[in-house]
């Protein structure tokens, strides 16, 4: 049970985050460097705030593979960087907001072991942030076997001793059935369920952190629930799952999720289900019309992502408010940055990219 016995303090690392913003890539930052190829483009880059990554990147021979390595790389030196600002009650809760990390490289390795990838593909895709340090994620990779895998995560107690169990249940589950995406939802729901645990432990002094992984588990569960209605009007699948794939410590309560999954038209499904959230109108208005999953998916990301970096304007100055506003902005470039090397890899013309790029309001 993780309950703070001193009050965080938020003050100095948010004052430090404030001053590293200014490093964010705005829109004329990003125009400029549209239009380049790859070596071009890290060439750019090394007259930025990833000047370390995108001149290691050049040296060893350029290349898109390199250039996504650079900006893999800088996230995570930003992230861990980040993590140095606090200290004790306050860095628990940083760790708390970039569990999601550990979720995802925990993901990666076993998918990766499952399917006997790669090593090296399988380190291209793991962010070096938090219970997965580089030479972890080395260590794990190198054991092949799935079996050997998750010994060695349960061994250590990775990414925490909850989810580690987990981890060892759901493997034996998925020896018997072979369902990877039940054996991948079991390990999610564990782990988010974890963190949702430890959010609501710390009370007040978490709220703003408890409201964006809410928001980020209602997503998640929509857009599960979409899909679940996709395939079952296209009749790929015959019945609904025998357990429900809902994610722990949403906003929409269960027995909304089930209820709109079994509504007869998609208007009803999403009246339903945007009534409990209204941020959701309008992205399920428009699949309401058109079935558009992916289109869904994007929208209530970058609905999510803004709405997070507002942080910096309207949250708790001196509150777990404004790293989470920082790791939504540090996300955002990152994500844009690959959209560029994409588009510089295959050719894409900037005014295609342009489209493709999400731009925050003006810094206030």
């Amino acid at each position: 049970m993780a309950i703070l016995r001193v009050r965080p303090r938020f003050e100095y690392g948010n004052t430090r985050l404030r001053v590293r913003r200014l490093d964010r890539m705005g829109e004329k930052q990003l125009s400029e460097l549209m239009g380049r190829d790859v070596d071009g483009l890290l060439g750019a880059l090394a007259s930025t705030a990833l000047r370390a990554e995108a001149e290691a990147a050049l040296a060893r021979g350029g290349g898109v593979r390199l250039l996504n390595a650079a900006l893999r790389g800088h996230e995570a030196r930003e992230l861990e960087s980040m993590r140095g600002f606090y200290s004790e009650a306050a860095l628990h809760l940083v760790d708390l907001l970039l569990a999601r990390f550990d979720l995802h490289n925990l993901l990666v390795l076993l998918r990766g072991a499952l399917r006997s990838a790669d090593e090296e593909q399988v380190l291209d895709e793991i962010i070096p942030v938090g219970a997965f340090t580089d030479l972890l994620a080395r260590e794990i990779v190198r054991q092949h076997e799935p079996a050997a895998v998750v010994s060695l995560l349960a061994g250590w107690e990775l990414p925490d001793v909850v989810t580690a169990r987990a981890t060892v249940d759901a493997f034996a589950t998925y020896e018997r059935d072979g369902n990877l995406g039940q054996f991948e939802s079991t390990i999610t729901a564990a782990h988010t369920g974890w963190v949702v645990g430890e959010l609501d432990d710390l009370g007040s002094e978490a709220v703003d952190l408890r409201a964006s992984l809410a928001r980020s588990v209602d997503e998640t569960n929509v857009i599960a629930l979409l899909r679940l209605r996709s395939a079952l009007s296209r009749r790929e699948m015959s019945k609904l799952p025998d357990v429900a794939p809902w994610l722990p410590g949403g906003g929409i309560v269960t027995s909304t999720l089930e209820s709109a999954l079994r509504q007869a038209e998609d208007t009803e499904a999403a009246a339903l289900l945007s009534a409990s959230a209204r941020y959701l109108d309008s992205p399920l208005e428009a699949w309401s019309r058109d079935g558009d999953v992916a289109r869904t998916q994007r929208a209530l990301e970058q609905q999510r992502v803004l709405n997070e970096i507002s942080l910096f304007r309207r949250g708790d100055p001196s509150g777990i408010a404004i790293p989470i506003a920082y790791v939504a902005e540090l996300a955002l470039e990152t994500r844009n940055l690959r959209v560029l090397a994409q588009g510089a890899a295959l050719g894409t013309s900037p005014g295609d990219l342009d489209g493709q790029l999400l731009l925050p309001k003006a810094r206030r």
